[in-house]
């Protein structure tokens, strides 16, 4: 059901008002009349029943919470921690009183991101600009100069050995035939954790035949399981198994087919090699990242999967920007080498350092363009975009819209200060 509005005519006897407690020069309070609220409550009022259900908690709650999340880099759980003891977090969540008690369940705020999907997170980023628009910050004709750069959003998944992962596959399926009553000769509990420990020391010592014998041990006891599985599995009890025994079957024969799995519960993660001497491979998904020149706001987080060339990106993360802004833009864009070959010709001029007979504003133009890579370290360091945490392809599609959303209040925030 939609959530209740709440009815703040009549004050509380024996609570105390937060109207008292918090500094109106504070950043926060002043940045919550920034904020257009409305704008929330009308595009997440459509993922609501009218007349079903328990009320849904304040939208403004859930927006001010998941802003917070992101501009403090915390966790769902420690958000809730923040917040019952800073009377500025709870102003920001437009409470009255001082509150002893968290609004929901940390659960709830994973839920919500879920129901508010992609189109939820679009709207933070848009609001931000809009925001930054209104205080000021934010003008057309800063849309004239834009820099564009990729990085890579790296998934929260341990590093994926192939005998860590073989000994995984085995390890679930055992699990799943034991829950479903499904009879395996042998379990292979401790044979399996020996082949897994054998692998690891050969490597590590640069044992790489004898290491690779201890793979292929595993690799043919999770076929052993497979086969078992197949021949005793019942068809009332194939959904059960259906989604991870393919996918097993998928790594088992990953080695004939070349197909690569990274992680058993993020399998759609890719392996993207960035050139980094300290670090060969990332495991996650490409984010392409759009700011201004001048004030440096995030116009465009885009996620793409597939591991895309840099180039083949480019248009349609202009696209995104002129959607999210609203009109067409015919600006200068400024890209490093990894861009050659975008193949766009109309509306924006993308420069990038190996053109000659360039003009000296050109040239200023092309050499400031490094400075994206700061604000991609910055918003992998403090906005949670170097390590994602939320599941699935929607979660590395959201959590860069929202960390780009946080960039830009937190650009707002130091204004008001």
């Amino acid at each position: 059901m939609e959530p209740k509005k709440q009815n703040n005519s009549q004050g509380e006897l024996f609570k105390r008002e937060l109207e008292g407690m918090v500094r109106p020069s504070h950043f926060l309070v002043k940045l919550s009349k920034v904020v257009n609220w409305e704008r929330f409550e009308k595009a997440f009022g459509i993922n609501y029943c009218a007349d079903k259900g328990a009320p849904g908690i304040s939208t403004r709650t859930m927006a001010g919470l998941t802003i917070l999340k992101y501009l403090n880099d915390c966790s769902d759980e420690v958000v809730f921690e923040y917040w019952l003891e800073n009377p500025y977090w709870q102003y920001f969540c437009v409470e009255r009183y001082f509150q002893h008690e968290v609004p929901c369940d940390r659960s709830q705020l994973s839920r919500w991101r879920k129901r508010i999907g992609e189109k939820g997170a679009e709207e933070f980023l848009a609001e931000s600009l809009a925001a930054a628009h209104e205080a000021g910050l934010l003008r057309m004709k800063f849309l004239e100069e834009l820099f564009v750069d990729t990085t890579v959003q790296e998934k929260n998944i341990a590093y994926p050995s192939e005998a860590n992962l073989l000994n995984r596959a085995r390890k679930n399926l055992v699990k799943l035939c034991k829950e479903h009553d499904v009879l395996l000769r042998q379990t292979y509990t401790r044979v399996g954790k020996l082949h897994q420990i054998k692998a690891h020391k050969y490597a590590a010592a640069h044992q790489w035949n004898r290491a690779r014998r201890e793979i292929r041990k595993l690799r043919t006891i999770v076929g052993r399981i497979i086969r078992e599985i197949d021949r005793n599995l019942t068809d009332d009890k194939k959904p059960y198994f259906k989604a991870f025994l393919e996918l097993t079957k998928k790594l088992y024969h990953s080695k004939d087919t070349g197909e690569k799995i990274h992680s058993l519960h993020e399998p759609h993660v890719e392996a993207i090699a960035k050139g980094k001497m300290h670090k060969r491979f990332e495991f996650g998904n490409k984010v392409s990242v759009v700011r201004t020149r001048k004030k440096g706001f995030i116009l465009g987080c885009k996620s793409f999967h597939g591991n895309p060339y840099d180039g083949h990106t480019l248009e349609e993360a202009l696209k995104d920007v002129e959607q999210r802004v609203g009109k067409e833009i015919f600006a200068k864009v400024g890209v490093d080498l990894g861009y050659r070959g975008h193949g766009i010709k109309e509306k924006f001029r993308v420069l990038h350092p190996r053109l000659k007979r360039l003009p000296k504003k050109s040239r200023l133009f092309i050499r400031a363009r490094s400075a994206i890579e700061a604000s991609i370290s910055h918003l992998k360091r403090c906005f949670r975009l170097g390590r994602n945490y939320l599941k699935g392809k929607l979660g590395d599609i959201m959590n860069a819209l929202l960390a780009g959303a946080a960039c830009n209040f937190s650009k707002i925030c130091h204004a008001l200060r």
